[in-house]
């Protein structure tokens, strides 16, 4: 065994309130595994939240006050082998094997222990997370091709006041009907173009760079080249404070930059557009006889004025 940790794990009754703490705290979740668990890149060790019952459930035990101490540490091992070697020599160190090596349900090999003070250890191969030569561990990167109605819907939701990097007064340009599209729909949105500076475009005053906005921004929308991408994100990671989201418009995208934004702990989406993706989400886009890819019996959101429907979240 290796002098190292690769994962602590948190048994958590209140998920939700859990990943809203640490959050708030500066860690960035994790956006590529969500599902009903969440993880933390912290250096070269991963922090993962987990509910407690399923933490216990997984060790094969029962989270009954007693037994269970709702945490347990994680020894990541480079090969399926080493799980068994690993659970024999702490069961010959006085330990207590509390789970046998078996195939686990993330596809890799997995066990359990207990030291002699009852503390709880997971021993696993998964080949997911890979382990680097000096023992650190990775988290698996988020996949940009495709996003899930929630990821995009619980962006859309969350942020108000927006960055548009590029917005142009050529009212035949996107940028220019993105621009009109979100503050119909009540975003408080700064459009940046250091050629008009000063200027107003829709009744909003124009900005030169992201430096001189005078309010904190919870998202930067990149309606540049891809290979602008890499200076505004860096603009923006240099903002105090730092926005919550980057998104790169239709056509734009840029791995190295979306790569930096997720390390400072924003999330990032790359090649989509907010006006088609708010409509596609809320239902209007289908009065144009657009497939949006979203089934559901709820009644649409009305908002004020002439056909505007709201988005739901989730």
């Amino acid at each position: 065994m290796e002098s190292r940790v690769s994962i602590v794990t948190l048994g958590v009754r209140d998920l939700d309130r859990a990943i809203r703490f640490y959050e708030a705290m500066g860690l960035a979740r994790n956006q590529a595994i969500t599902d009903n668990v969440a993880f933390f890149q912290m250096g070269g060790v991963i922090l993962a939240l987990w509910p407690r019952t399923e933490l216990a459930r997984d060790a094969g035990l029962t989270d009954d006050g007693v037994g269970f101490p709702g945490v347990a540490l994680a020894y990541n091992t480079r090969s399926e082998e080493e799980v068994d070697e690993v659970l024999a020599a702490a069961g010959k160190a006085g330990g207590k094997v509390v789970q046998s090596a078996h195939k686990a349900f993330f596809g890799g090999r997995q066990g359990y222990f207990a030291d002699t003070e009852g503390n709880l250890w997971e021993v696993a191969h998964n080949a997911s997370f890979p382990i680097a030569e000096d023992g650190s561990i990775r988290l698996p990167r988020f996949d940009h091709k495709q996003y899930s109605n929630s990821y995009i819907s619980g962006i859309l939701h969350s942020v108000r006041t927006i960055a548009l990097v590029g917005a142009s007064p050529n009212d035949v340009r996107p940028s220019f009907f993105v621009l009109k599209y979100l503050l119909a729909k009540g975003y408080d949105v700064y459009p940046v173009n250091p050629g008009h500076d000063g200027k107003e475009l829709i009744g909003r005053k124009v900005y030169a760079r992201l430096a001189d906005i005078p309010a904190p921004l919870d998202m930067v929308e990149i309606f540049r080249a891809s290979e602008a991408a890499p200076g505004i994100v860096d603009e923006a990671l240099a903002l105090k404070p730092r926005p919550k989201v980057i998104w790169m418009q239709l056509g734009v995208t840029h791995d190295e930059a979306a790569a930096k934004a997720e390390a400072a702990g924003l999330k990032v989406v790359m090649n989509r557009c907010p006006k088609i993706e708010y409509g596609r989400l809320s239902g209007e886009i289908s009065w144009s006889g657009v497939n949006s890819r979203v089934i559901s019996s709820r009644k649409p959101i009305l908002r004020p004025g002439v056909q505007h429907f709201g988005m739901r979240a989730g």
